[in-house]
């Protein structure tokens, strides 16, 4: 039994290892990126890059998050039959929504609402194109994971975003005379055209998504119960750790933005490794709520320690070599600098919240975690108005790092709080049953 614990740490320590060697890639692909663009137009990519994420989340309505709690049962008992109905609805979804985000955005562009009439307005539709297609890979993506698949599931994402984007990018350079930011998000989209080709194959391959009716045990109303609180949580997470972006790009100038991508860029990693973690746990903390509440509190604390063991020394390295890195986007300078310090902490501290966040996201707590990122984007927003007049990029990092380390705590005292209350309930119960 011990053999099987650590052969399983050693294949999560693997895991965790080619998401941060993917991550690195992503990395060198925003350098080259920004290398060959500049200031300005690498600015208007990663507005580009953060509306498509975005709205990505937005348009899957939470299916992808929601999968493995309903579809964990079907396929582990052989019924992937069902997995094709909640796919089918949620990519008619996700189209439906796709459809009107892209009307809206017109709408106003012809407003001129300045995040959407300036230059970045062109790489903007083409991010308009990539959002049901990625939508729909992380609908596939969460099948492979619900099938405890996931190495599949995440790590064509991690290596492949930078790897095949960079690949794509490279030849264009070769066949264009002068490249802006318009090349560089197309290049992105034909990468996640091609992952999500490639997860259609492996879940057909699989016989995780047969194409024929099934009934399915719950309804799908419940399924937008569950799927849309935590969709209004995801998108508040990425439009927390994006807010930055958008409010440099409307209060500061295109050059600021470009600096600030560039630090966020490489203090990202600590987001990869969430990422990986989160599939990870996900299936860790099911697994643990149907093996009592000793074992789960086990699986949370381990999920914190975790965290910590792989955050840390990204941590350390960044302190150590944060002007190396930035020095190869071209964009060093103490302020950029100390920005990353700042965002790298405040991106540490969050990731540690990752297993109780996991463990709000499936144990009906969907509602408190969308609070708490309001609560978030607001204290966020407030700051940014504040500080970024005052203190140019550096506040924004100031204000995004405040804003995620008031998540993490509450986050770590609400669930501390429910684990305890449902200790004395259970203690309650057997001291009942005692007596009897």
């Amino acid at each position: 039994m011990q053999d099987l614990s650590n052969n399983s740490r050693m294949k999560e320590i693997g895991l965790i290892f080619l998401i941060i060697v993917g991550s690195i890639t992503c990395i060198l692909f925003n350098v080259f990126v920004s290398r060959q663009l500049g200031p300005e137009d690498y600015g208007d990519f990663k507005v580009a890059e953060a509306f498509f994420y975005l709205f990505s989340l937005c348009a899957a309505m939470g299916g992808a998050a929601a999968a493995p709690k309903f579809l964990d049962q079907q396929i582990n008992l052989g019924m992937q039959n069902g997995s094709w109905e909640y796919i089918k609805f949620y990519s008619l979804l996700i189209l439906s929504v796709s459809l009107f985000l892209a009307i809206l955005v017109l709408i106003m562009h012809e407003l001129h609402v300045s995040i959407f009439d300036g230059s970045s307005f062109h790489a903007i539709l083409i991010a308009l194109i990539i959002v049901p297609v990625y939508s729909i890979y992380n609908l596939f993506g969460s099948l492979l994971q619900t099938a405890n698949k996931i190495g599949l599931a995440v790590l064509p994402y991690a290596m492949g975003y930078g790897i095949i984007s960079g690949a794509v990018f490279a030849v264009m350079i070769y066949l264009f005379d002068e490249l802006n930011e318009n090349h560089t998000i197309t290049a992105v989209l034909m990468t996640i055209s091609l992952l999500l080709i490639f997860n259609f194959y492996k879940l057909k391959q699989l016989n995780l998504m047969p194409i024929s009716k099934a009934k399915m045990p719950e309804t799908k109303s419940k399924w937008l119960a569950v799927s849309l609180p935590l969709m209004f949580a995801s998108a508040a997470q990425y439009l927390l750790q994006k807010l930055d972006i958008f409010m440099i790009e409307i209060l500061g100038n295109e050059g600021a933005v470009g600096h600030f991508a560039a630090a966020q860029s490489v203090s990202w990693i600590f987001f990869d490794l969430e990422f990986g973690l989160t599939y990870l746990f996900a299936i860790q903390v099911i697994n643990a709520q149907k093996k009592g509440k000793e074992n789960l509190i086990s699986t949370i604390k381990g999920s914190v320690r975790f965290s910590l063991f792989c955050s840390l020394p990204f941590l350390i390295a960044i302190v150590i070599f944060g002007h190396e890195a930035l020095i190869f986007y071209k964009y060093d300078s103490e302020l950029a600098y100390k920005t990353l310090m700042i965002l790298s902490f405040g991106y540490m501290i969050f990731l540690l919240a990752t297993g109780p966040l996991i463990w709000l996201q499936y144990n009906g707590k969907q509602n408190q975690m969308v609070y708490l990122f309001i609560g978030g984007i607001i204290i966020n927003s407030a700051l940014n108005w504040v500080l970024l007049p005052i203190l140019d990029i550096e506040g924004a990092a100031i204000a995004t790092t405040i804003s995620m380390i008031f998540i993490a705590v509450s986050v770590v005292i609400i669930t501390i709080r429910h684990l305890n209350e449902d200790k004395k309930e259970l203690s309650s119960l057997q001291l009942t049953n005692t007596i009897r």
